[in-house]
Order: C-alpha cells, then structure tokens, then sequence
C-alpha cells in the first residue's frame, strides 16, 4: 500500500481518512479487522514528493509492531541482504503484516513477496504475476522482476539471505 499518510491526505472519500481511531473510516480498524499485526515501512522518513509521514508510536501505542525497514529504492530498488533479514526476522510474530512505501509499488511488493516465499515455500516467480494481479503496477523494475523470479523457494531465500552483501571495498 501506499504511505498511510499520503492515502489520509487523498481527496477520495472511500479512502481511510484518517491514521488511527476515533474518527472512521481509519487505518488501525481497517488493520484489525483484516488481523494485520505487524506495519513495515519500507520509505524513509522524508522523501521527495512525501514531506510528512506519521509517528509509528501511533499503531504501537494500539498493539501494532511496527518495523522501520526504509530502502533506496534507485537504480532498481532491490533491498539489500541485511534489510531482508530484518523483515523477515520484525514479521515473525503471526498474523498479518502491512507493508508500505511511498506508492505501494516496488519497494512494498518486494518485500511482501519475500515475506511469501519465507512463509509459505512458495517460488518468488508464481509470486510475480499474483502480486500484479493484486496490485496492478506492482514490482516497477526489471532488476525487481529478475529479483523474485531467481528465488526459487524459502530454501533459495534463505541460503541468499545468510551470504554477506555484495559490497565492494577499495583502498584509495
């Protein structure tokens, strides 16, 4: 999904209105009724085109975990390994989990698709067209595509997962 806040501010009336409850339609409601557990927010804190965001005591103050996993999503927007093991590990308490970036395109796709192949063993290339299916648009780039399709079970993930990133280091 899109940044909670961003859907707040949306002008369209069937949108939640607003973060948390009293006031309704609301995202903490529309949470508990679907038993989403646990938030991901895949976007920084300040982005461009996304000047205000909300303060996660909000959903953690109501039972909610909430876990910051914020990404560049640049040249290709594929997370790195670290980043990864961080949601798999802050999405294991049951439940339902939530994931959002900016849009609710890329980043929020790859990493509900990582959580998938985790959780249910399924491969990353069945995953590509469902989740476009659910979400039309979602995984914006090639890189991103070519990410999911190469995992090929929760076996694959994992073995890919516990490798060190792939970061070069010179000396200058």
């Amino acid at each position: 999904m899109a940044d909670p806040v961003t859907t707040v501010l949306d002008p369209d009336p069937a949108t939640c209105s607003h973060l948390v409850p009293p006031s309704s339609p609301n995202f903490f409601e529309f949470f508990e009724a679907n038993a989403v557990k646990t938030l991901v927010r895949l976007n920084k804190d300040n982005e461009s085109g996304l000047a205000k965001s909300y303060d996660e005591q909000k959903f953690t103050d109501l039972g909610m975990k909430h876990v910051q996993a914020a990404y560049d999503d640049t040249k290709g927007g594929v997370p790195e390994k670290d980043l990864l093991r961080g949601v798999s590990s802050g999405c294991s308490s049951g439940g339902a989990t939530a994931f959002h970036c900016k849009a609710g395109f890329g980043r929020s796709g790859v990493c509900a698709a990582v959580l998938a192949i985790h959780r249910y063993d399924v491969p990353g290339e069945l995953l590509l067209p469902w989740l476009r299916m659910c979400r039309p648009g979602t995984i914006t780039t090639l890189q991103q595509a070519k990410f999911l399709s190469g995992l090929k079970d929760k076996e694959s993930l994992e073995k890919y997962m516990s490798t060190a990133d792939d970061k070069c280091c010179t000396i200058s």
